[in-house]
């Protein structure tokens, strides 16, 4: 399917290729929340179990950070699947430039067009791969986290206050840990417990008690 058009060549190319910055932009929308849920369900599951902290450079019992933020048995094929997104969408829209030729081989040029075309199949299969996605991107919301974790999302200091180990408490980050109230850490006037990773035994969480 095509479409005149008296814009120019480079309106044109422009007008094609606005699509492919806008799904550029949106798998990093994309991406950024697909990391934040990983890590949100990841940090919960230090309530119920205890594993090693996730750096770049891992020792002891640490466990080495997923190079894409995400694990790789899901990272692939979202990357495949915004490869296959980007592909239909240039299959969908793109710039058709007709040349005429008289009889002798000769160039018309005052004959040539140039227009955008358009495929209606490719266009509906980039749709159905984009709703597909972003139906499988809510279906980890309905997914319970671990017990016993708060939900602090990306909040620096809630983390900062879970990472105060007690002073008897050494090298605790190379240690497998977990998160609940800390026993060995001193409480204040107003019964305040407080909660943190340790590689000590932890108590799990209370409904009604103070906690920092």
């Amino acid at each position: 399917m095509g479409t005149r058009s008296d814009v120019s060549l480079l309106g044109l190319v422009t007008i094609i290729n606005a699509p492919q910055l806008a799904m550029s932009l949106i798998f990093v929308f994309y991406n950024n929340l697909t990391v934040r849920l990983a890590v949100v369900w990841e940090y919960s599951q230090y309530g119920t179990k205890r594993e090693g902290l996730r750096v770049s450079l891992p020792t002891g019992y640490q466990r080495r950070a997923y190079p894409l933020g995400i694990p790789l048995k899901y990272a692939f094929p979202v990357m495949a699947a915004m490869m296959l997104l980007h592909w239909l969408i240039s299959r969908g829209s793109y710039l058709v430039n007709i040349k005429v030729y008289d009889i002798s081989g000769q160039e018309m040029p005052h004959r040539m067009n140039t227009f955008r075309s358009s495929s209606s199949l490719a266009l509906l299969l980039a749709f159905t791969l984009a709703s597909v996605m972003w139906i499988l991107l809510m279906l980890p919301l309905w997914k319970q986290l671990g017990r016993g974790v708060p939900i602090i999302g990306f909040n620096s200091a809630a983390i900062s206050a879970a990472c105060h180990r007690a002073e008897e408490d050494v090298d605790a980050e190379f240690k497998p840990v977990m998160y609940g109230i800390i026993s060995t850490y001193p409480v204040d006037e107003q019964g305040t417990l407080h909660a943190g990773f340790s590689s000590k035994p932890v108590e799990p969480l209370k409904s009604g008690n103070r906690y920092r």
